[in-house]
């Protein structure tokens, strides 16, 4: 137990009380004031349950993260979720792809709201509008080349049957000419 200098009478008083016993200045309602004056508006704030479920629901995206404006963890979460699936033959790794994001989620969901705006909802904090921006492209980009590429194959295909066809019909064609030929002599 510490004595601390009261800022408002000059008293000492313990660190253990929650205000001065003399003029009933409290220290921990002035950090909470220094706290509340950095953060965001309040319809700018981000949500943690709104996190919590963009986390249960779109882990496999990284929507959270990015949500949250935390670009790199969303980034990884998208690795995550492509080497899981490359492996997911494995038995515990399908159980840990349930288990983390459900984890995740409770973990945001449970964070005391001033935990939870001290790390997302400060003024310096990232902003969410470039991270889900971010993350958006992250996911049209590979979504987009796989329908691209889809559709390429399908246009080769199709090219090749076409030019199948195309051969099918010059040697029938040829035939028929060589047959009246032969038949004319």
């Amino acid at each position: 137990m510490a004595l601390i200098k009261c800022k408002e009478c000059g008293k000492e008083f313990s660190d253990m009380a929650t205000a001065c016993p003399n003029c009933g200045y409290s220290p921990a309602l002035e950090q909470k004031k220094a706290i509340e004056k950095n953060l965001l508006p309040e319809g700018e704030r981000k949500s943690k349950i709104t996190a919590g479920f963009l986390c249960l629901f779109l882990w496999v995206f990284g929507a959270h993260e990015f949500y949250l404006g935390n670009v790199g963890g969303g980034i990884a979460w998208i690795i995550m979720s492509f080497i899981v699936s490359f492996t997911c033959g494995v038995f515990p790794i399908l159980f840990l792809l349930i288990l983390i994001p459900i984890i995740g989620a409770v973990k945001l969901w449970t964070m005391p709201i001033e935990k939870f705006d001290i790390k997302y909802n400060q003024i310096s904090s990232p902003k969410s509008k470039l991270g889900c921006l971010f993350g958006i492209v992250i996911v049209l980009i590979p979504l987009i080349l796989f329908f691209v590429s889809t559709a390429f194959s399908a246009y080769q295909k199709a090219v090749q049957e076409s030019r199948m066809r195309e051969m099918s019909n010059i040697i029938d064609a040829t035939k028929n000419q060589v047959s009246d030929v032969l038949d004319n002599i």
